[in-house]
């Protein structure tokens, strides 16, 4: 997991009270959805502005491998995310990986629309990319259609 770097930004997840931890959060949820979210107003006095943008990275990371790993049991769950930040107090103490399991519904709702959305772009360029083929000059002179 150290390859994702995770565990080098999650730590200023642990300088959070649990209040800011929340609001931190629910924000970088709201930001997933394409919501403008001012993180460098609200989190600049506890986070180092430069280090936002990493740390929001690393949170959404966190809730991907959240979801990717199948879980049977809560104390599993609460061993898993311990080991990918590199202990419970890395990221602030056990309560707060409790955040993702409350979550984890509406997580996975978040990705799959980020996903179609996503799909929906590339649909559209290659719709607009027919249309022009289509539409062009050259179109007009071939022989055989496709």
């Amino acid at each position: 997991m150290e390859e994702l770097g995770i565990r080098e930004n999650v730590g200023y997840l642990a300088q959070l009270d649990d209040q800011l931890f929340l609001e931190f959060f629910s924000d970088t949820m709201f930001w997933m959805k394409g919501e403008s979210v001012p993180f460098l107003k609200k989190y600049s006095e506890n986070i180092p502005p430069e280090r936002i943008p990493a740390v929001r990275r690393a949170l959404r990371t966190l809730m991907s491998v959240a979801l990717c790993k199948r879980i049977t049991s809560q104390a599993e769950f609460l061993e898993y995310m311990a080991e990918v930040v590199g202990g419970e107090e890395a990221i602030g103490g056990k309560k707060r990986f409790y955040v993702f399991l409350t979550r984890l519904e509406t997580l996975k709702q978040i990705f799959i629309e980020e996903s179609v959305r996503t799909q929906e772009k590339y649909l559209v360029d290659f719709n607009v990319n027919v249309e022009y083929v289509i539409g062009s000059s050259s179109f007009d002179s071939l022989e055989e259609y496709i």
